[in-house]
C-alpha cells in the first residue's frame, strides 16, 4: 500500500524495513541455509549463540557466510515507489532487524538510503526496540514501511504506513 497525502508536512522521513518489505525474502533464512549447507558443523555452533540472543546469532551465521548481494530479490512495485521518493528529495532510511553487516550490503547495493540502521548485539532492532529508535531518531514523525505483526506497534505510532 502507498501513502495517502493529506495535511501532514510532505516529505516525512521514510522508514524501510528489509525482510519481506524491500526484499521478498528473509536474509536470516536465506543465510541460514546458506551456512546449513556449507557448513552443517558451524550451523550447530551458531545455534548455540541464540543463548546471547538473536542479534549474536544473525552476526555468528554471518561470520561462516555472508549473504551474496546479487541473490537478493526486491520487491519491485516497493523500490520502483522508493526511486521516486528519493528523485523528489524524500529522505530514505533502512531500518531492519537484520544484522547491521546485512543491512550495509543492501543499502550499498541499492543506492536509495540516507542511512541504513540494522541489528547488533545485545539489540534485535525488532518490535518495540525499532520503535523506541525510530521515535528517538525522527522525533518530529515519519513514515514506515513494513510487514509483519512485530511492525503494529510501529505503524500504530507512525505518522504514515506504507
Amino acid at each position: 500500500m502507498m501513502e495517502q497525502h493529506d495535511s501532514l508536512p510532505p516529505r516525512l522521513p521514510l522508514a524501510v524495513d528489509l525482510d519481506r518489505t524491500l526484499l521478498v525474502t528473509d536474509t536470516l533464512v536465506e543465510q541460514l541455509l546458506t551456512v546449513a549447507f556449507r557448513s552443517p558443523l558451524g550451523t550447530l555452533k551458531a545455534l548455540t549463540t541464540l543463548l546471547k540472543g538473536r542479534a549474536a546469532f544473525k552476526q555468528a551465521i554471518l561470520r561462516i557466510a555472508m549473504i551474496d548481494p546479487r541473490s537478493f530479490l526486491f520487491n519491485q512495485a516497493l523500490l520502483a515507489y522508493l526511486k521516486e521518493q528519493k528523485r523528489v528529495g524524500r529522505a530514505l532510511f533502512l531500518v531492519t532487524a537484520a544484522d547491521q553487516k546485512t543491512a550495509d550490503l543492501v543499502a550499498q547495493k541499492v543506492g536509495l538510503f540516507d542511512s541504513a540502521t540494522g541489528s547488533s548485539p545485545p539489540v534485535n532492532l525488532k518490535g518495540r526496540h525499532k520503535l523506541e529508535y525510530l521515535e528517538k531518531r525522527f522525533p518530529d514523525g515519519f513514515s514506515y514501511a513494513g510487514d509483519s505483526p512485530a511492525d503494529l506497534a510501529i505503524w500504530a505510532k507512525a505518522s504514515r504506513a506504507c
